[in-house]
């Protein structure tokens, strides 16, 4: 990432924080064969997805 100007940088940042999160909610599930898509996190209430971005369910925090 150094090679990309600053605001380029600064987005490459928020994307990765952003699935990075998202990913650790798939890994870290209970049952390790079958891990859930983001559409079953949807349907749990785990995410939500707001104005594009993806919500932690019930929180109100942005993942």
């Amino acid at each position: 990432m150094w090679s990309l100007q600053l605001h380029q940088q600064k987005k490459a940042k928020a994307v990765l924080r952003t699935y990075d999160q998202l990913l650790r909610l798939q890994l870290d599930a209970p049952n390790k064969k079958m891990r859930p898509s983001v559409r079953k996190l949807l349907a749990q209430g785990k995410i939500e997805i707001r104005d594009g971005q993806y919500l932690r369910g019930g929180v109100g925090d942005w993942l």
